[in-house]
């Protein structure tokens, strides 16, 4: 069976650097509604608190929506839909920690790393503005964010979970989970009376291509098409989430949230694929048939019609 789980011999790496290399130049030059973390105007942006649920949040300056940013990288790691395990032996907080999840390289290109450390200058601003919001003795901080490396390079490491507390959001609508994410209803039982699943939890699977005419077209798929190795095209919020017991200090953590995730390349990943389907077949694939050298006995008119002898004939 095929290892989707690594970027193996068949992966050419320096082809799929070049290829991400022209996808994120393209990514910073469009004009869109949803800018990417380069061109992200972070100085124009606010930090607010909200209650339900309790974290904090980045909102542009203008309309005060939630702000979203674009990324585009190679998913090396991944846990993605559709769901298919048991919940029934699992406790209600490890429920809720349920959650899609993919981690990005950009295999140590310098554009990449640009994005990662403008991540880094958001961490920053959030820790700020967040210790200046202070109400009395109480103030919220954040702690340091955990970064993590794939073969020596950063990765971005993006999550959303399927669940909040019914408690946490009581003014949003619990959504039934797609056919796509859930086709055993696995989550959907999972629920009970104390977790929903609401907008804050959604992850949008897309396809992204560009016409003849040069415009950008996205059109959904569905979240079994996302391989190891593929380029793709993440949206992501940032959010602080409530850290540890509460106290006196309110310690937060800063979390890349899953909003979206767009295919933009599947050469090399499917290259990949591809060969080891053959390096299977060829390493387990049963004989058709067996060649046997013939065995004949031979009459010997000097030893005689009752004398025989065994010989081998090697031409088959």
């Amino acid at each position: 069976m095929m290892n989707d789980t690594v970027m193996d011999r068949f992966y050419d790496v320096e082809i799929a650097k070049s290829l991400l290399r022209a996808y994120i130049v393209q990514a910073n030059q469009e004009v869109a509604q949803c800018p990417t973390i380069d061109n992200l105007e972070v100085d124009k942006a606010t930090i607010a608190k909200f209650r339900y649920p309790r974290t904090w949040r980045m909102l542009s300056g203008s309309d005060e929506e939630e702000v979203n940013v674009r990324v585009v990288g190679i998913i090396c790691r991944k846990d993605l839909p559709p769901f298919r395990s048991f919940t029934e032996h699992l406790k209600l907080s490890e429920k809720h920690r349920l959650r899609q999840h993919v981690k990005l390289t950009g295999l140590g290109l310098d554009e990449f790393h640009e994005g990662f450390a403008r991540v880094g200058e958001v961490a920053k601003v959030f820790d700020a503005r967040m210790r200046r919001m202070e109400s009395g003795n109480r103030y919220d901080v954040l702690q340091d964010m955990e970064t993590a490396t794939w073969e020596g390079n950063p990765v971005l490491d993006l999550h959303n979970r399927y669940f909040s507390y019914r408690t946490q959001v009581p003014d949003e609508k619990d959504l039934p989970f797609s056919q796509d994410v859930d086709p055993n209803h696995a989550l959907e039982d999972a629920k009970g009376n104390e977790l929903v699943h609401v907008g804050d939890n959604v992850v949008v699977y897309l396809k992204k291509r560009t016409t003849t005419e040069g415009e950008i077209k996205y059109t959904k798929t569905t979240p079994d098409n996302f391989h190891i190795g593929d380029i793709v095209e993440a949206t992501m919020s940032f959010v602080a989430f409530p850290h540890g017991p509460p106290g006196k200090i309110g310690s937060h953590r800063l979390k890349l949230v899953l909003r979206a995730l767009a295919l933009v390349n599947t050469e090399e990943a499917d290259k990949r694929r591809h060969e080891n389907k053959m390096a299977a077949r060829l390493h387990h694939a049963p004989r058709v048939s067996l060649k046997r050298k013939k065995i004949c006995y031979d009459s010997s008119d000097e030893e005689g019609r009752d004398s025989k002898t065994m010989r081998m004939d090697a031409s088959f």
